[in-house]
């Protein structure tokens, strides 16, 4: 276990045609502890992992593991265990595939046969089929193996680089309960990459959203999606994501376009000193709807079913349409008026550049 400090990261693909993957990165992520890393694909996601794990020197910056400069030391001196999106299954048997990392160090066969057993038992991968050939193991399992293997050595860390892409539905809900369970218990520092926002936000302790190669934000869950630090934030956490209004500055108010918002005094000072055009933020799952009242209205022009939830895109003035997510049926068709009422609680205020003002 141990404390992984990046330090000014930037990474670049090519020599003729340059791609920056990392544009200086500069992240703690604590000891013992599950970290997401969560962001849309191309953003820079495996790349930070390889070069934790030593599979990629970065272009600049530095790597450290508590007070070590690991930055030119290879995977095996690190002690990094990784499993990626395509799990390997080694041609030899599950025991030998999990086994593996233990035998190359020369562990003793009672100690291996205990650890082995060990993370068979957490996993759920009977003992049965310890004998039989894992490139014949359907995905799933091949997946477990893989887990396995890369918890049964006791590594210093733990990448899980989009593990449960590849699985059907009921084998991600039950290996990512299985994750969780094993990291917690060994309380290895786990790294855990994905571009699913709820197999990350179920897992993680605090999760770091990237985008285009930057760290844009880094907090616990509840603080990403209740105080969003800019607009990409506010749109990629969540389902549906945050809906965006413009408005312009009027005195003591917002002129949103279908609504005024009335602004506090503190509100008032803090967006005259960021300029006169504006995005008001609200969540669809915090917008009240109504067919009788509410301080908005507007017309649906589409009713989506989302689950168990509905989703209500509801056009307030000429192209400025907004999504209500609700549990409750209103019984409501396309082209019907409806009232919004949006709890002052829940409002962000963003600039035009994307960072959140209030």
């Amino acid at each position: 276990m141990v404390e992984i400090r990046v330090e000014n990261v930037t990474h670049i693909y090519g020599d003729k045609i340059k791609t920056v993957a990392l544009r200086d990165v500069s992240i703690v992520f604590p000891n013992g502890k599950i970290i997401g890393i969560l962001g849309p694909s191309g953003c820079g996601k495996t790349t930070l992992l390889k070069i934790i794990a030593g599979l990629l020197k970065p272009t600049k910056g530095r790597i450290y593991f508590d007070n070590n400069d690991v930055t030119d030391w290879d995977p095996i001196k690190r002690n990094v265990a990784m499993v990626f999106q395509f799990p390997v299954a080694y041609d030899m048997t599950v025991y030998d595939n999990i086994a593996f990392p233990l035998k190359i160090r020369r562990y003793p066969k009672e100690e291996i046969d205990r650890r082995v057993k060990e993370v068979i038992e957490v996993l759920g991968i009977s003992k049965e089929i310890l004998n039989t050939n894992a490139r014949g193991a359907d995905p799933s399992l091949r997946q477990k193996i893989a887990v396995a293997r890369a918890i049964v050595r006791e590594a210093n860390v733990l990448l899980l680089d989009e593990p449960l892409t590849n699985l059907e539905p009921l084998v991600r809900v039950e290996l990512k309960s299985k994750l969780k369970e094993i990291v917690q218990k060994i309380k290895i520092t786990t790294l855990y990459v994905s571009h699913d926002q709820a197999e990350v936000l179920t897992l993680a302790e605090k999760v770091a959203v990237m985008n285009e190669g930057r760290i844009v934000q880094y907090d616990d869950t509840s603080i990403l999606y209740e105080y969003p630090k800019n607009k990409f934030v506010g749109y990629f956490i969540g389902n549906p994501g945050m809906n965006y209004i413009s408005c312009v500055l009027e005195e003591d108010f917002l002129d949103c376009k279908g609504f005024r918002y009335k602004l506090m005094p503190n509100e008032v000072e803090a967006l005259r000193k960021a300029g006169k055009e504006f995005d008001l933020g609200i969540r669809p799952e915090h917008i009240k709807v109504s067919r009788d009242y509410g301080e908005v209205e507007g017309k649906v022009v589409v009713v989506e079913k989302l689950g168990t939830a509905m989703l209500y895109h509801i056009e307030i003035s000429p192209n400025v349409t907004i999504i209500a997510k609700t549990y409750m049926s209103l019984n409501v068709r396309e082209g019907d008026r409806i009232y919004m009422t949006l709890p002052r609680e829940k409002i962000r205020i963003f600039s035009k550049d994307g960072e959140r003002i209030v």
